[in-house]
């Protein structure tokens, strides 16, 4: 199955962004992800819930697209080569994200502008493996 990122913006408020995402969240698609991110931030949003209610699964590397998303809304750019667009993702080393995403989630800093929504059980346990749960708020459902 395809994957499917649309974006809707409660109240009409570009400062405030929900994706509804459709599918997996795997290599196939991280850049997807991140690019809609990064198009969220241009147009201005301050906030984003990504609603995960119809993602079916996720890897690793749809992971690290959600980490380098709250990166990138943080404005922490802690990764060591900056992003400023879709072809600096061509630039990252996979195994320094990596490292950086394990800091992050030891330290368990939360990330503030970036929340998760509506994910099933079995991507909740990827996301608490890998202590993703700790840098996200996840809700059970779009409030």
């Amino acid at each position: 199955m395809n994957t499917k990122i649309r974006a809707n913006h409660p109240q009409c408020r570009l400062s405030n962004a929900t994706l509804h995402c459709e599918g997996s969240l795997d290599w196939s698609c991280y850049r997807l992800l991140v690019g809609v991110v990064m198009e969220e931030i241009r147009l201005g949003a301050e906030e984003i819930i990504i609603d995960l209610s119809h993602v079916e699964r996720i890897s690793l590397a749809g992971m690290v697209g959600l980490f380098i998303s709250g990166e990138l809304l943080e404005g922490n750019q802690s990764l060591t080569f900056p992003i400023k667009d879709e072809q600096d993702l061509d630039q990252l080393d996979g195994w320094e994200v990596i490292h950086d995403f394990y800091e992050f989630t030891t330290r368990g800093v939360p990330f503030k502008k970036l929340q998760l929504a509506g994910p099933n059980q079995g991507i909740l346990d990827c996301l608490t493996l890998v202590g993703l749960n700790r840098l996200f708020r996840v809700m059970p459902k779009i409030e």
